[in-house]
């Protein structure tokens, strides 16, 4: 499977946000992307490339106690795209900003998402000698396939 490393810069979404409730399953994330792209011409006038064609997509997971933790029990889900970081949410978005992080990056689809994260703990993560230090997050780039995206995955170094 490839991979690689790179640095992101804090950076700002907006998006469509999901509240998971204890013990629900997957499902719940789904519809903050019903209404990301339900609503998505909301944004038009902060971005400057026409929404009406095919867009790169965030998928931003944190848990409820911790911002951008993994999730245990509850969780938060964004489905956005990317801003200026002097944006103004519309109503009925959430504006998130992410830190400067460190992440391995992994290109997966969504038939083979499991195999790769089992993959991503099983082999590459002792083999890079780091470890996870945040949610793993989605990126759907607009060019790629239906069906593709990209885990970033937050790491550090292991002590």
């Amino acid at each position: 499977m490839d991979y690689y490393k790179t640095t992101l810069h804090d950076f700002a979404i907006i998006g469509r946000l999901a509240t998971q409730q204890e013990d629900e399953t997957s499902a719940w994330m789904q519809q903050s992307w019903f209404e990301f792209e339900e609503h998505l011409m909301d944004l038009q006038s902060l971005v400057a490339y026409p929404l009406h064609e095919a867009v790169d997509c965030w998928g931003i997971s944190s848990d409820q106690t911790e911002f951008l933790a993994p999730i245990t029990t509850k969780g938060y889900y964004l489905a956005g795209i990317q801003v200026d970081k002097k944006s103004q949410a519309p109503k009925g978005w959430t504006y998130w900003e992410l830190p400067d992080q460190e992440y391995l990056v992994v290109k997966t689809n969504v038939l083979t998402i499991d195999q790769s994260v089992q993959t991503l703990f099983e082999i590459i993560l002792p083999k890079e000698q780091v470890r996870i230090n945040g949610a793993i997050q989605e990126f759907y780039a607009a060019t790629d396939t239906p069906g593709e995206l990209w885990l970033y995955c937050p790491i550090e170094a292991l002590d």
